[in-house]
């Protein structure tokens, strides 16, 4: 459309009209605006509902007593006995009394100086059977001096799994040995020198000659072989637990204390073995716990503020009051029947409801001592099932605070049904509505710009042709004049 913009009016035409679709437009602002606050509102419903799932998902954890109880072993000699727990423990205190620790088998080749001339051993062999495997690596020397042949000999059986390790050891300055060690402890897993697989024990065969020319086997007068040179023989664990008399093969022992791995580490030696409950690990998870509930009501009672789109919601207000009051209710379990008596208090010290907040303060250490005197009866605050004959199945009063918590957000936390997702589809819903409220409205408003450039066009046009007129009457006045 052609604009005149105040070519016969002088009048800017364009300003006038933008200024009066300002006042027309004033509608599509308010919608806009109030699209804005329904965002903002599902955006916190949305918060809420998310942050609400990971409370459930926090109070379902403490329906669990492993999730409480958690084993913890302590060792008065840590040089002694090391002690592990894991799972489920059984407490009690254990006196372990180390007679000897499991030693691997450790046999030795002669002592041969590093740089000397060993090409005469150039081909030789012998073979190593893994435990239980019938077919052999087999070891072939090579190199100049006994330096090369050591550690060529080592290489091969380390990069092989037979049940053994080699190294190479400088015994005295310029003078090596060749060291093989069994790599699992116990008299079932010694070497054996033979010729044939043999079950737990790695066996070395001396089918072409080096076992003998590095000095490691020897033939004894029944024509027996055996290691010629023993560094440490092989040997079970010897060890007391609370005066029971054990041995095993290995000094990792896993199978005597429940829940607890012990490792046995000096010989003639003796060290208490304390197993119980964790309870800072105890204490981490509580504190979960608060962390999500603090993190809900926070967001809640901070939505719902004097000049918040939220103020005075009653969803909001329910759901806080709800939480209030299923954490703050008692539970039929003794002796502790409330999670103020184990260190957990709403608005702890705060008298004024100014300053009160709704949220919960978690003393540690209370909660930690409340726990070490009864873990058990910790445990069934949060997640005891009552049971009473007299009462509905469903009827979850007197529960344990978890189980309370799961089974009264269960109504707004549901994904089809749940309150707060009800809530979220329906701003859904009002948004769609604003938005073709909007489109609506912004193709009147587009119209009725077009109405207003046209009337204005139309006003100047005509008033160029009464200007025109005008000045052709003048100019005819004129003449007129001028002929008289």
């Amino acid at each position: 459309m052609i604009s005149l913009n105040g070519l016969a009016s002088g009048l800017d035409t364009n300003s006038i009209i933008n200024q009066l679709m300002q006042i027309e437009r004033q509608p599509l602002v308010k919608l806009q605006s109030r699209k804005t606050d329904l965002a903002n509102q599902q955006a916190v419903f949305r918060s809420i509902n998310t942050k609400l799932a990971a409370l459930k998902t926090a109070a379902q954890d403490l329906m669990y007593s492993s999730t409480l109880l958690v084993g913890k072993a302590t060792s008065s000699d840590t040089t002694a006995v090391d002690a592990t727990a894991s799972g489920s423990v059984s407490p009690g205190t254990y006196v372990v009394e180390v007679v000897k620790t499991a030693k691997s088998h450790v046999v030795g080749s002669g002592t041969f100086s590093a740089n000397a001339d060993a090409s005469a051993l150039s081909g030789q062999t012998f073979r190593i059977y893994a435990p239980g495997s019938s077919s052999p690596l087999t070891v072939t020397a090579s190199g100049a001096t006994y330096r090369d042949v050591l550690n060529n000999v080592k290489d091969q059986i380390n990069a092989a799994n037979t049940g053994i390790s080699a190294s190479v050891v400088e015994t005295t300055p310029g003078q090596l040995q060749l060291v093989l060690t069994s790599k699992n402890t116990g008299v079932d897993y010694r070497m054996k020198f033979g010729s044939a697989a043999d079950g737990n024990r790695t066996v070395l065969e001396d089918n072409g000659g080096l076992l003998a020319s590095l000095g490691i086997s020897d033939t004894d007068a029944n024509g027996e072989i055996d290691a010629a040179n023993v560094v440490r023989q092989a040997d079970d664990a010897e060890f007391k637990v609370n005066g029971l008399t054990l041995t095993r093969s290995g000094n990792t022992i896993s199978d005597v204390v429940q829940g607890v791995t012990l490792r046995l580490l000096k010989d003639n030696a003796t060290a208490t073995v304390t197993v119980g409950w964790d309870a800072d690990k105890a204490a981490a998870k509580v504190e979960n716990f608060v962390k999500a509930y603090n993190d809900v009501v926070s967001t809640i009672r901070d939505n719902l503020e004097k000049g918040k789109p939220l103020q005075g919601d009653a969803s909001l207000i329910a759901l806080d009051n709800l939480l209030y009051s299923t954490v703050t209710g008692l539970v039929d379990s003794a002796p502790y029947q409330a999670l103020s008596q184990i260190g957990l208090e709403i608005d702890k010290g705060i008298t004024s409801g100014s300053l009160m907040t709704g949220t919960i303060t978690f003393d540690k250490e209370k909660f930690k001592s409340a726990f070490e005197q009864n873990p058990n009866a910790v445990v069934e605050l949060f997640r005891k099932d009552y049971d009473d004959p007299g009462t509905p199945e469903n009827d979850t009063a007197l529960d344990g605070i978890a189980r309370k918590l799961q089974a009264a957000l269960a109504p707004w936390t549901d994904f089809v049904n749940g309150v707060l997702n009800i809530r979220i589809r329906g701003y859904d819903e009002e948004i769609r509505l604003v938005d073709r409220r909007v489109e609506a409205l912004n193709e009147r408003l587009a119209n009725k710009e077009q109405q207003l450039r046209r009337q204005f066009t139309a006003m100047e046009t005509a008033l160029a042709k009464l200007q025109s007129q005008q000045a052709w009457l003048m100019s005819q006045i004129a003449s007129l004049q001028n002929f008289g």
